[in-house]
C-alpha cells in the first residue's frame, strides 16, 4: 500500500487482493516488459496499491496531506535548523543541503530559498495549528529582512539582494546581483517576487503589519522598476544593479526581455494571499491586470498547443534565448492553467475555460507519461513534441498538475478527467517521491519513477529547490481535496493579536474560490467557540486586546447547508429524522418549522449520522428542544459522529 510521509513501514496482507484489482483502479507495476513480434509478456513483481479496495483512494483521506505537511516541516526544523524544540538559528541555514538534510557545499544563503522555506514553515502552521512552525516562520522574516533587504530612503522603497555569503570565520558579504547563470550580474525579476513568498504567507498566519509594511515597499520597487509603463505593458525580467534599469546592454541576452516568470509568477507566489489578506482594492487591480495579459499575451499565435514562455520588450516571441529556444517547460504550461482558473474566481472571464481547456488537451496527451504516470519536463513546442535531453520528471511539475487539474474538474464537474488526470498525477508524486529513509521529498525521478540521486538533483537544497512546491502542493491539495472536490471539512489556524488587525475583522479565506462555494463553519478562538463570524464572506470578528490568540476556523463547502430530511416513518408514534450538513444560526428558523408538527406521544429520533458540526446557537436549540417537550414526547439523538460526541456531551446531549 502506498503510505504517507512519515508513516512506518508496515508489510500489509490484504485479505482479499482481487478487491483491487478491478477495471478503473489504479495501481502502480513494477516489472520486465517482454515483447516480441506477435505478444506482449508483462512480468509483475510488485504491485502499489492507492487503496485497500477499489471504492477508496488513500490519498483522498482529509488528513493526507496534513500529515505530509507537518512531516515536510519537522524535516527542514530538524536538519536544518538544530531541531524543532530550540529557536530556529537562521543564521545556520544554508541554501545546498544533501539529502539528509544537512548543509553541504559553500557558505551561500541564497534570499528567494529562504523566504520559500519560510512560505513553508508558515503554511504548515496554517494547515496543523502547530505554533513552532509559525515561530519558525516569524523568526525566519525578521532575518530575511535584517540580512536581505535594503531600504532606498530617497523613494521609500525595498529591494532584496541575490543573497549573502559566509566565509569560513563568519565574515559575511552580500551578494547583489545574481551569481546563478541565467541571470548572472542582474537583479532578476522572480527573485524579488520569491523574497516576498514567505513573508506574504507570514503575514497572512499571524497579521503582522510591518510584515505588510515590507510588502508594499516591495511591490512599489518592482513596480517602479521593473514595470513597462508603456502600452506593452507586462515586466521585465531583469534590471541592472547600478542604475535599476532593463536597458543597459551589460545584461546581455536579458536586456528588455519579459517572461512567464516575470509576470505569471507573481500571482501565485504572493499576490492572491496578499489580496485575501488585505482585500485591498490596489492589488485586486493588479491581479485583474496580469489576468488579462496572462490571457491576451501567453496564447501562442505560431500553430503550437503551447503557451510563449520568452518575449522581446514589445511581445514578439524570443526563440532564441539560451536554453529555452522554442521549447517548452511543462509545468510553466499546468501553472497558468491553475493560475488562471484561481483568477476567473475573483474576475470571471469568459476567456479562461477555453483557454485552459486548450492547453490541457496536448499536456495531457504529450506531457504526461500515459505508461508510467507523472509528468515529463520540457518538451519541443512544434511537432512530433519530443521531450528535451532527457525523461526525467521533477517535483515541482507533478504539483502543478495535481492543482491545475483539480480545479479544472471542480470547473467542469461533468468531465470526470480532469480529476481522474488529478488522481492519478497525486498516486504517482505520493508513491515515487516521498523520502521515507531520510525525509522530505526527491528532486526529479526518472521515467519509471527511480529516485535520481546525480548532480543537484540529488540535493534537498539547491539553486532551484527549497522550501515551498512541496509546501504549497499539501495546502491548496488538502484545500481542493477537502472541499471542493470531496466536500468535506478544512480547518485552518491564525495566531493574531487582535488590535493589530484592521477594523479587527479577520479574512480568512484559503484561496480565491468559485463563488458561493465555500463558508465559515465553525469558528475557535483558544479553543473556545467564537460566534462572531460572517460565514459567506469569511471574516471573522474578534476581541480586543493586545495579546495574541489561536483562531480555529473550520470552513466547509457551501453544499453542505443544513437539512433535515425525514425518513420513512416506522410507526404512528415514532418520527425519524436525518440531520446533514451543518447545523448554523441562519438554518435554525427553518429547523424549528420542520419539528413543531411533532404531536403529542411521538418519539422524536434525530439520526446526527450526516451531521458535520453544529453553532452554539444549534446545540442550544436541541437542549431546549428536549427540555419543552419533556412531558409529552421523548427525544433521541443517535449516531453522533466521533468528531463531534465531545461537543454534545458538553451540551448534555450524548444520551
Amino acid at each position: 500500500l502506498s503510505r504517507g510521509l512519515g508513516d512506518v513501514y508496515k508489510r500489509q496482507t490484504l485479505a482479499n487482493l482481487d478487491d483491487c484489482l478491478v477495471p478503473g483502479a489504479w495501481i502502480r507495476v513494477r516489472c520486465i516488459i517482454y515483447s516480441s513480434e506477435d505478444s506482449l509478456t508483462i512480468e509483475a513483481h510488485e504491485l502499489v496499491l492507492m487503496g485497500r479496495d477499489s471504492s477508496t483512494r488513500l490519498t483522498h483521506d482529509p488528513s493526507w496531506w496534513r500529515q505530509q505537511i507537518g512531516s515536510l516541516a519537522d524535516f527542514y526544523l530538524n536538519h536544518l535548523l538544530q531541531g524543532e524544540s530550540t529557536p530556529a538559528d537562521f543564521g545556520q541555514y544554508r541554501s545546498y543541503l544533501d539529502r539528509n538534510g544537512c548543509v553541504t557545499g559553500d557558505g551561500r544563503q541564497e534570499t528567494a530559498l529562504l523566504s520559500r522555506l519560510i512560505y513553508g514553515f508558515a503554511t504548515a502552521f496554517m494547515l496543523t495549528g502547530n505554533a513552532t512552525y509559525l515561530e519558525a516562520a516569524q523568526q525566519g522574516c525578521s532575518y530575511l529582512i535584517d540580512h536581505f533587504s535594503q531600504f532606498e530612503a530617497v523613494d521609500g522603497l525595498v529591494y532584496w539582494f541575490h543573497g549573502v555569503e559566509f566565509d569560513a570565520l563568519g565574515e559575511k558579504t552580500v551578494v547583489l546581483a545574481s551569481e546563478a547563470g541565467d541571470d548572472l550580474h542582474a537583479i532578476a525579476c522572480y527573485e524579488q517576487i520569491y523574497a516576498l513568498t514567505g513573508i506574504v504567507q507570514t503575514y497572512r498566519a499571524c497579521g503582522d503589519p510591518g510584515l505588510l509594511d515590507i510588502c508594499k515597499k516591495t511591490i512599489g520597487f518592482i513596480r517602479k522598476y521593473f514595470q513597462d509603463k508603456s502600452d506593452c505593458r507586462g515586466y521585465y525580467t531583469h534590471i541592472d544593479p547600478l542604475f535599476f534599469s532593463p536597458r543597459e546592454e551589460d545584461l546581455g541576452h536579458n536586456r528588455c526581455r519579459k517572461s512567464w516568470n516575470s509576470n505569471g509568477d507573481h500571482v501565485p507566489a504572493y499576490l492572491i494571499q496578499l489580496y485575501l489578506g488585505t482585500k485591498s482594492e490596489e492589488i485586486k487591480d493588479l491581479l485583474v491586470d496580469l489576468q488579462d495579459l496572462l490571457l491576451s499575451r501567453f496564447e501562442p499565435l505560431d500553430g503550437s498547443p503551447f503557451i510563449e514562455e520568452r518575449f522581446h520588450e514589445n511581445w514578439n516571441s524570443d526563440h532564441a534565448w539560451g536554453w529555452q529556444q522554442n521549447r517548452s517547460v511543462i509545468g510553466h504550461n499546468l501553472k497558468i492553467i491553475w493560475t488562471l482558473l484561481r483568477l476567473d474566481h475573483l474576475n470571471p472571464d469568459a476567456r479562461t475555460l477555453s483557454f485552459c481547456k486548450r492547453l490541457a488537451e496536448p499536456l495531457a496527451c504529450h506531457g504526461f507519461d500515459r505508461l508510467r504516470g507523472g509528468w515529463f519536463d520540457m518538451m519541443e513546442r512544434t511537432s512530433p513534441h519530443h521531450l528535451c535531453w532527457h525523461d526525467r520528471k521533477a517535483w515541482w511539475q507533478q504539483e502543478q498538475a495535481i492543482l491545475a487539474f483539480s480545479l479544472l474538474q471542480v470547473a467542469e464537474p461533468s468531465q470526470q478527467r480532469w480529476g481522474a488526470l488529478a488522481d492519478v498525477s497525486s498516486d504517482f508524486y505520493n508513491s515515487c517521491f516521498l523520502d521515507h529513509d531520510n525525509g522530505g521529498v526527491f528532486f526529479s525521478v526518472t521515467g519509471d519513477g527511480t529516485p535520481w540521486l546525480l548532480g543537484q538533483e540529488r540535493l534537498k537544497g539547491s539553486h532551484s529547490m527549497g522550501g515551498y512546491h512541496a509546501f504549497e502542493l499539501c495546502f491548496y491539495a488538502s484545500l481542493y481535496g477537502n472541499i471542493l472536490l470531496r466536500q468535506k471539512e478544512q480547518t485552518l489556524f491564525f495566531k493574531v493579536i487582535p488590535d493589530q488587525i484592521d477594523d479587527g475583522c479577520l479574512n480568512v479565506a484559503p484561496d480565491l474560490m468559485p463563488a458561493g462555494s465555500v463558508e465559515v463553519a465553525i469558528v475557535r478562538i483558544n479553543g473556545e467557540l467564537w460566534p462572531s463570524f460572517c460565514s459567506q464572506m469569511m471574516t471573522v470578528d474578534l476581541p480586543p486586546g493586545s495579546e495574541p490568540i489561536v483562531v480555529e476556523v473550520t470552513l466547509i463547502s457551501s453544499s453542505n447547508q443544513f437539512q433535515l430530511i425525514e425518513e420513512p416513518q416506522a410507526s404512528a408514534d415514532l418520527r425519524c429524522f436525518l440531520m446533514k450538513g451543518y447545523l448554523s444560526d441562519d438554518v435554525l428558523t427553518v429547523f424549528k418549522q420542520q419539528l413543531e408538527s411533532l404531536e403529542g406521544g411521538q418519539t422524536l429520533c434525530l439520526n446526527a449520522v450526516g451531521l458535520m458540526g453544529a453553532c452554539g446557537a444549534g446545540l442550544r436549540y436541541l437542549v431546549l428542544l428536549r427540555q419543552g417537550l419533556r412531558h409529552k414526547n421523548k427525544i433521541r439523538i443517535i449516531n453522533i459522529p466521533d468528531s463531534l460526541r465531545q461537543q454534545f456531551r458538553d451540551h448534555h446531549l450524548s444520551n
